[in-house]
C-alpha cells in the first residue's frame, strides 16, 4: 500500500471525479435480487421520491402527536402541567434516543432497507392505539389507569418505530446516488436538500391542519389521519422495492471498533514506525473495495495496525487476530469518528434553549424566529450530508443517527441548564431569571447567557471544521 498523507481540510474539501463508463454502479450496491445494480433501471430520484413519501408520512405522525401533546395530556388524561411536560420531555427525548438501535440493526443485520420495512408496522401499530385510545369513550374504559396505559403504550410503540426510520430514509435515499458517478453525486447534495424541505413541510402540515382538527373536530380523527398516511407509506416503499439500490450490511461497527481499542492498548509499548507502508492494509478492505488512505491524527490508534515480528512473543493472541492486529482502514474509521465528535457536539448547544416561554408579541419574536429558521435550514442539510459523506461505509446508519442524537442531547442539555439557573439564581430567596410570573424575574440574562455559549460553540465548531480532515479512499 502506497503512503498517502496528504490531507484537506474540510472546509476546503473538493471532490475528485472518476469518469464511470460502466452499466452498473461503481460502489458495490446491488438490487434486489442481490445482483449489481443497473444505473439505468435502479437508484437515482426514481427511488427517491418513494422514500422521500415514507421520511414526510413519519415527520407527519411524529409532529402531529409531539406539538399538542402536552394539551393532550393535561386535558385527556387530566395530568399536571409540570407531569406532563416532564412526560413529553421523556418522550420526545426517547424518540431521538431509538434511532440508535435502528442505526445498529440497519448496519449490522438488516440493512437499511428491511429495517424501515421492519420498522413501519411498529409505528403504524403506535399510531393505531393512539387512535383507538382517543376515539373510544370513556365509558369503555374499566378505569383512568387503562386508558393511560394505552395512550403510553402507543406513544412508545412510535418512538420505536421511528427510530428505525429516521436514520434510514436518509442514508437509504442517498444510497442511490453512485458516489463514483460525478453527475449522480451532484445529484446526492439535492436529495438532501429536498429531505430537509420534507421534515419542515410535514412540520407545517402538523402544526396547522392537524392541530386545528384536534381542538376543533377531535384527537382522534387527527391521530387517525397520520395513522393513514403511514400505511400508505408502507404500501408505497414496498411496491418500489424493483428500483431500489441497496448495501449489503457489514460486520457490527461496534466490535471494529473494539478491536482497533484493543489492539491498539496490546501494543501501547511498542514504538511507531516511520514508515506507514509498514501498517497492514487487505485489498478491498471496506465495503466498497476502497480502502481509506492513513492520516497523521490521533498517532497511538496507529498501534493496532502495526505489524509485529514472528518472535514477539508478548502476544497474546495469533498475529492475524482481528483483535491483535487491524487493518488501516479500520483504524481511520475510529478517527474518523473521534473526529466527527466535536462537529456533533456543536448541535447540542444549537439544540438547546429552544423551549422557553416569552411573555412578548410573536411580532417581537418574528427576527428571531426567522434568523433561527435560516440557521436550522443550513444546519439540518449540512449536518445531514456531513454525516454521512465523513461516515466510514459500515456506519452510514449509525453516524446518522448521530443527528438525531443531537436533538435528543440538546433537549436534556436543555434542561440540566434551566435546573442550574434555577438553583444558583434563586438563592436566598431571590425570584431567580424564570420565575413563574416572567415579569419579576429577569429572561433576558438567560438569553444573553445562550448567546455566549452559542458564540463559543461557533468558535469550537470553526476550530474544529479547521483541523477535520475529509476521509480519503483509494482504489487498493
Amino acid at each position: 500500500m502506497e503512503a498517502a498523507d496528504e490531507e484537506k481540510p474540510l472546509l476546503n474539501a473538493q471532490t475528485n471525479p472518476q469518469d464511470v463508463g460502466s452499466e452498473y454502479t461503481s460502489d458495490g450496491s446491488v438490487d434486489i435480487n442481490k445482483r449489481p445494480a443497473l444505473k439505468g433501471s435502479t437508484g437515482r430520484w426514481r427511488a427517491c421520491y418513494m422514500i422521500l413519501g415514507v421520511e414526510f408520512c413519519e415527520c407527519v405522525a411524529f409532529f402531529a402527536v409531539s406539538r399538542n401533546l402536552v394539551t393532550y395530556l393535561t386535558t385527556v388524561l387530566h395530568e399536571s402541567k409540570v407531569a406532563a411536560a416532564r412526560n413529553v420531555s421523556a418522550w420526545v427525548g426517547a424518540s431521538f434516543l431509538t434511532p440508535l438501535i435502528g442505526a445498529f440493526l440497519a448496519d449490522t443485520y438488516l440493512g437499511r432497507y428491511w429495517t424501515i420495512v421492519a420498522s413501519l408496522p411498529v409505528h403504524i401499530l403506535g399510531m393505531l392505539v393512539l387512535a383507538v385510545s382517543a376515539s373510544a369513550p370513556a365509558s369503555s374504559y374499566s378505569g383512568g389507569e387503562v386508558h393511560r396505559t394505552m395512550v403510553y403504550a402507543g406513544l412508545y410503540l412510535a418512538a420505536l418505530g421511528g427510530g428505525g426510520i429516521k436514520p434510514c430514509t436518509s442514508t437509504f435515499g442517498a444510497d442511490q446516488f453512485d458516489g463514483a458517478d460525478p453527475a449522480e453525486l451532484a445529484k446526492k447534495g439535492s436529495f438532501f436538500n429536498w429531505y430537509y424541505f420534507m421534515i419542515n413541510l410535514s412540520s407545517l402540515l402538523s402544526s396547522t391542519l392537524l392541530v386545528w382538527l384536534q381542538d376543533n373536530v377531535g384527537w382522534g380523527v387527527s391521530f387517525a389521519i397520520p395513522t393513514a398516511l403511514m400505511a400508505l407509506a408502507l404500501a408505497v416503499f414496498l411496491g418500489g422495492s424493483r428500483v431500489y439500490r441497496f448495501r449489503e450490511p457489514t460486520v457490527s461497527p461496534f466490535t471494529s471498533l473494539s478491536q482497533v481499542v484493543v489492539a491498539a492498548l496490546s501494543k501501547w509499548r511498542m514504538q511507531l514506525p516511520d514508515d506507514v507502508s509498514l501498517f497492514h492494509e487487505l485489498t478491498g478492505s471496506s465495503e466498497s473495495g476502497h480502502m481509506i488512505q492513513h492520516t497523521s491524527q490521533f498517532r497511538f490508534l496507529d498501534k493496532a495496525a502495526m505489524m509485529l515480528p514472528h518472535s514477539d512473543k508478548t502476544c497474546v493472541a495469533p498475529p492475524t487476530s482481528s483483535w491483535r492486529l487491524c487493518t488501516v482502514t479500520q483504524v481511520e474509521e475510529l478517527k474518523i469518528l473521534l473526529r466527527m465528535f466535536p462537529v456533533w457536539a456543536s448541535f447540542v448547544i444549537f439544540h438547546a434553549g429552544q423551549n422557553v416561554p416569552v411573555p412578548m408579541s410573536i411580532l417581537w419574536q418574528a427576527p428571531s424566529h426567522v434568523l433561527h429558521g435560516a440557521a436550522g435550514a443550513f444546519a439540518g442539510i449540512g449536518m445531514t450530508e456531513f454525516f454521512y459523506d465523513q461516515a466510514p461505509c459500515a456506519m452510514k446508519s449509525l453516524c446518522a443517527a448521530f443527528a438525531q442524537l443531537s436533538i435528543a442531547s440538546g433537549f436534556y442539555f436543555n434542561t440540566v441548564v434551566l435546573s442550574v439557573v434555577a438553583a444558583v439564581t434563586t438563592r436566598g430567596g431571590a425570584p431567580g431569571w424564570i420565575p413563574d410570573n416572567l415579569n419579576e424575574g429577569h429572561l433576558d440574562y438567560f438569553f444573553w447567557m445562550m448567546a455566549a455559549l452559542s458564540l463559543l460553540n461557533l468558535a469550537q465548531f470553526v476550530h474544529y471544521s479547521m483541523r477535520c480532515r475529509e476521509k480519503t479512499a483509494s482504489s487498493p
